[in-house]
Parts: structure tokens; C-alpha cells; sequence
């Protein structure tokens, strides 16, 4: 499944479950997963402003919404999605 499949899916279950912060989460991961697969592909300097601003809008969000101890999913949900994607590369060489 792709990174943007699993946002989608978190995001959507989430809701389901009745928490807000975690839609919210899913669609800056799913925002950003999309701009990542923009074609032709943005540049390192890009992404790296893009990713700096979506982290920074969650970590307002969890200040504004006081939620301890979560503000730094949003770069772990990252990592872990390009650890998969490096995988996946690795595996298909």
C-alpha cells in the first residue's frame, strides 16, 4: 500500500473512532505525501521546506489542542514512511 493509501486509511479510521487530532494528522500526512509524489518531483531544498512547515503547523496544533506528548508524530509517521519507501527501493535493486 502506498504512503498515501495509509494515510488515507488512518485518517478514515480515526474519524470513525472519534478523534479529531489523528484526522488532523492523517490529512497533513496525506497533504504531504501528495505534494511528495507531485510529478515532476519537488527538490530536496522543497521538501524540506514543506516538511518544516507541516511539522510545525502540527506542533501548533497539539499546543492550541494541549496534547501532551504527540507532537512529534508527524515527523515519526514521515520517517517511518521513508524507511518503508527505502526498503522497498533496496528490495526492488
Amino acid at each position: 500500500m502506498t504512503s498515501m493509501g495509509i494515510a488515507r486509511n488512518l485518517r478514515r479510521k480515526q474519524i470513525r473512532e472519534g478523534k479529531p487530532y489523528l484526522a488532523y494528522l492523517g490529512n497533513l500526512l496525506g497533504d504531504f505525501y501528495e505534494f511528495l509524489s507531485m510529478s515532476p518531483q519537488p527538490s530536496d531544498e522543497e521538501v524540506r521546506s514543506r516538511f518544516i512547515a507541516d511539522d510545525a503547523k502540527w506542533r501548533k496544533y497539539c499546543s492550541i489542542h494541549e496534547l501532551m506528548n504527540a507532537n512529534h508524530l508527524f515527523a515519526l509517521n514521515v520517517r517511518e514512511a521513508w524507511n518503508r519507501h527505502s526498503t522497498q527501493k533496496l528490495g526492488n535493486s
